[in-house]
C-alpha cells in the first residue's frame, strides 16, 4: 500500500526506527552518534553509522561482508537520516540485502521485520519512480503505420515557424498529430492518455531517419516526448484543443 493512501507523514529518526527493529548499540561501530549500532542476523552482521555522505548530507550508513557458501559480497548502502515510517525503514534494509545477496538475503535466525519489509518494497523511492514510468501516457504503433506518419509529420513541420504548436493525443485506439491545421492519425495500442501534450515546433530539430524496432513507442516521460526511442523536448498536458481537419494517415 502506498503512503500517499494515508495521507502526509510526520518524519521520524532513521535511529530511533532502527532500535525499533532490534539494532543495538555497538562500541565497535563509528559513528557521529554514539554508539554505533547493529544488527546480528546469525549469519551476518550489518553496521549502521550516522555519518556524512560524499555529498555532504547527513545520513545512516550501513556496511557489512556478507559470507555464503559460494559468494563473498560487501554490503555499503545509505538511508537518510528521517524517514517516514517503520514499515519504509525495514524495506530499504530487506530491498539492500536481498540485492547483496543475489536476489534473496536468508538470516540464520527468523528476523520478522523482513518479511515486513519485503512486503512494503512499494513505498521505496526507487519504486515509485517504476510505478510512476511504468503507468506514463504511452502508446505503440506497428512499424508499417509509423513510418508513413513520420514522412508526413516531417513534411508539416518543415512548413512552420519555431513557435507553432504541435498537439499529441491518444484516444486508445488512435493517435493523432495537430500541427498546422492538420491532424495525422494512425492506429496504436495502449492505455488512453488523460491528457493531450502540446510542443512547439523548435522541439523536433529532426526526426528519426530510420525505424529500426516494430512496433514503434510514442510516450510522454519528465516533460519530454519520446517518440521511437528518441527523446525530444518539453511537452506540457493540454486539455484545449481547436477543431482541426482530419488528414488521416
Amino acid at each position: 500500500m502506498r503512503e500517499a493512501r494515508h495521507g502526509p507523514f510526520l518524519p521520524i529518526q532513521t535511529w530511533d526506527l532502527l532500535k525499533g527493529l532490534g539494532f543495538q548499540p555497538d562500541e565497535s561501530v563509528f559513528s557521529d552518534i554514539r554508539p554505533g549500532l547493529s544488527f546480528d542476523f546469525g549469519n551476518f552482521k550489518l553496521s549502521a553509522s550516522a555519518v556524512l555522505s560524499r555529498r555532504f548530507e547527513e545520513v545512516v550508513l550501513f556496511t557489512g561482508v556478507l559470507a555464503t557458501a559460494r559468494s563473498l559480497a560487501e554490503v555499503q548502502f545509505e538511508m537518510p537520516r528521517q524517514i517516514e515510517s517503520r514499515e519504509k525503514c525495514a524495506a530499504w534494509v530487506a530491498w539492500n540485502l536481498d540485492q547483496a545477496a543475489g536476489g534473496g538475503f536468508d538470516p540464520a535466525n527468523e528476523v520478522a521485520w523482513l518479511k515486513i519489509g519485503r512486503a512494503n518494497l512499494g513505498l521505496l523511492p526507487w519504486y515509485f519512480d517504476r510505478h510512476a514510468y511504468e503507468t506514463r501516457p504511452s502508446c505503440s504503433m506497428e512499424r508499417e503505420w509509423a513510418r508513413p506518419l513520420f514522412k508526413k509529420l516531417k513534411l508539416i513541420l518543415a512548413e512552420l515557424p519555431d513557435d507553432a504548436l504541435v498537439r499529441f493525443s491518444f484516444d486508445g485506439e488512435v493517435l493523432k498529430i495537430r500541427a498546422n491545421q492538420i491532424v495525422l492519425a494512425a492506429p496504436a495500442s495502449g492505455a488512453p492518455w488523460q491528457n493531450s501534450y502540446v510542443a512547439t515546433r523548435a522541439t523536433f530539430p529532426m526526426l528519426p531517419r530510420r525505424l529500426t524496432r516494430d512496433p514503434v513507442t510514442f510516450s510522454i516521460w519528465n516533460g519530454h516526448l519520446e517518440m521511437a526511442n528518441w527523446r525530444f523536448g518539453t511537452v506540457v498536458p493540454d486539455v484545449k484543443e481547436p477543431p482541426q481537419r482530419d488528414g488521416t494517415v
